[in-house]
């Protein structure tokens, strides 16, 4: 009896025939030196339903430094509480695309990455509005003379600019006939640019002034943090960053400066280990707090990464490393890991060639979650419809489906994952629903999750092998008791839905075995056989042996094993009796 380990992640090769290793919806955990497999794969976090928006199609979620949770669906931002609650904050531009999300402890911002752009939340009483649209002050220029009344102020937006609303009333000096001060009665909205101020009436003559935009100096933001007291944002469609007054939201039109290693747009920005990171379109640079009274921000010197991003919502960070979807001169489509100022190719071949596949790669969506000593880094692509996981702790790859009704695998649910109120969160890309991820839930809110494990090619030099029986090495026993298991099993040609589980709507238990299921490719991965059922044991079965008999012969062989069983489990590796034939 041979013994068949799994030492490697999902593993894919553009040829089958040197590796046809699919790991889906399973992570790798390093077992003890004693153990007589090397890893463990057990099911990924499940999905359970806690709320819902009135909106769908999540955007992006954040934990703001006052511990609360924010949310965009489709054209709406909303607070969501512990227990799932959405509540309305503002209206977001946009569309679909995601967002940007920074605060500073008082005031949240919040950008969608386009020019001129964004929004400010009071964290403390939600108060939201659009930056830059709205009049500051208005100030006198001139304080005119012999004014013997008020005069009226008007205020009109200039020629194919637009703005309403905005009012004011002039402060007249009795004393002096002078106009000392203006004050706004009304800032309005919509301003792109700052409008022209009229004063007439009141008896004198001379008296002007001037409006400024509240945010004028605000440029939009396509990538956004905090760092020493200051807001700091890249500009959009630019080299430049900029950042706010030190403690406020305010803004200095002298405090911008902008990348300068290399001539490529900034794609994103983001703040780690007290630092800038300036994510190019192909290069990259870190700048930090200098404390020069003229700008506060300067360039680290002697570092200078030849990489940049095709996909900014790709940047991630976790700790003091960062990760993103790699673009430089000579490429793209490379995943990596940033630290030390090192960049760490971590995709393997196989990832990089699926990624290669895809028609689009620039909406690319990167997520963090810690879970239980695994740091996972999931890679969403909308598009191409596909999701990876990357545990850093293990180095391994994996698939990550959900598996719609009619048995057609798609990505993930997830648009977003956050860490908020003792819990991991999961904001839905489709629709409005919120879920909790959790390692002990084992279906995407009732939706059946098929797990896939491939097998390394058992070869012995092109001779014939017999494999009279396969035992797939995995925990048994743990089904829990009044499980619902549809009693009708339809496998469709690609066998992405090999097993349908159960219906919370139904109310009669099916006395169906829960099964595991084998199948195998005699052409090397090419194709594959129909798939063999076998018992995953019932509840307290703890010494079941999952095992399939009399299994042919072949020159090389690749076997696979797949369940959906809403249940605990853990799959080691596989104990295959092997014959060899000798031609």
């Amino acid at each position: 009896m041979a013994i068949v380990p799994l030492t490697l992640g999902s593993y894919k090769a553009r040829s089958v025939v040197a590796n046809a290793q699919r790991c889906v919806n399973l992570f790798a955990e390093s077992n003890p030196p004693d153990s007589p497999f090397p890893f463990s794969f057990y099911p990924r976090p499940g999905l359970l339903k806690v709320g819902e928006a009135p909106l769908p199609g999540n955007r992006g979620a954040y934990v703001a430094k006052t511990g609360e949770l924010y949310a965009v669906f489709d054209n709406m931002l909303y607070t969501v509480d512990a227990g799932g609650l959405t509540f309305e904050v503002g209206e977001v531009a946009g569309g679909q695309a995601p967002v940007y999300f920074t605060d500073n402890g008082f005031t949240m911002v919040v950008s969608t990455g386009e020019p001129r752009i964004g929004y400010y939340v009071n964290l403390t009483t939600h108060d939201f509005r659009q930056i830059g649209t709205s009049l500051d002050s208005i100030t006198a220029v001139n304080k005119g003379m012999d004014y013997t009344s008020a005069p009226t102020v008007t205020i009109s937006a200039p020629t194919g600019s637009s703005g309403v609303q905005a009012t004011a009333e002039a402060v007249w000096d009795a004393a002096s006939g002078e106009i000392q001060t203006y004050t706004l009665t009304n800032k309005g909205r919509g301003y792109l640019v700052p409008p022209t101020v009229t004063v007439s009436g009141g008896g004198g003559t001379g008296a002007s002034a001037v409006a400024a935009i509240d945010g004028e100096n605000w440029y939009g933001s396509n990538g956004m943090g905090y760092l020493d007291t200051f807001l700091v944002f890249s500009k959009p469609r630019s080299q430049a960053f900029y950042t706010s007054l030190s403690n406020t939201t305010d803004m200095d039109p002298l405090y911008i400066a902008s990348k300068t290693g290399a001539p490529d747009n900034l794609q994103t920005l983001a703040v780690v280990h007290r630092e800038i990171w300036l994510i190019g379109q192909k290069t990259t640079e870190v700048w930090f707090n200098a404390g020069s009274p003229n700008f506060p921000f300067a360039e680290v010197s002697g570092i200078f990464i030849q990489h940049g991003t095709c996909a900014p919502h790709s940047v991630q960070t976790h700790g003091l490393v960062l990760f993103w979807l790699m673009q430089d001169k000579d490429g793209r489509g490379v995943v990596v890991l940033l630290a030390n100022y090192e960049a760490k190719r971590i995709s393997t071949y196989a990832i990089e060639t699926e990624i290669a596949k895809y028609s689009r790669i620039d909406d690319a969506i990167g997520m963090i979650y810690l879970q239980e000593g695994h740091v996972f880094y999931v890679l969403t692509f909308p598009t191409a419809d596909r999701t990876w996981a990357f545990d850093l702790m293990e180095g391994q790859w994996s698939e990550w489906t959900w598996t719609d009704s009619d048995g057609q695998e798609h990505r993930h649910r997830a648009n977003a994952i956050v860490f908020a109120y003792g819990k991991h969160w999961v904001f839905d890309w489709q629709n409005g629903n919120i879920y909790h991820m959790d390692l002990n839930v084992y279906d995407d809110a009732f939706q059946p999750i098929v797990y896939r494990r491939g097998f390394p090619h058992l070869y012995n030099e092109s001779k014939r092998v017999s494999y009279p029986s396969f035992t797939a090495e995995m925990e048994v026993g743990s089904i829990p008791n009044g499980i619902y298991i549809r009693d009708q099993f339809e496998f469709n040609g690609d066998f992405s839905n090999d097993y349908n589980i159960y219906d919370a709507a139904q109310d009669i238990l099916y006395d169906v075995e829960p099964n595991v299921y084998l199948r195998w490719s005699d052409t090397r991965g090419r194709s594959w056989g129909n798939p063999m059922p076998q018992s995953l044991g019932g509840t307290g079965e703890y010494v079941t042996s999952i095992n399939w008999n009399r299994l042919g012969m072949a020159r090389d062989r690749v076997f696979e094993v797949f369940w959906s069983i809403p249940t605990k489990t853990a799959l080691m590796g596989a104990s295959v009796n092997v014959m060899p034939l000798g031609s």
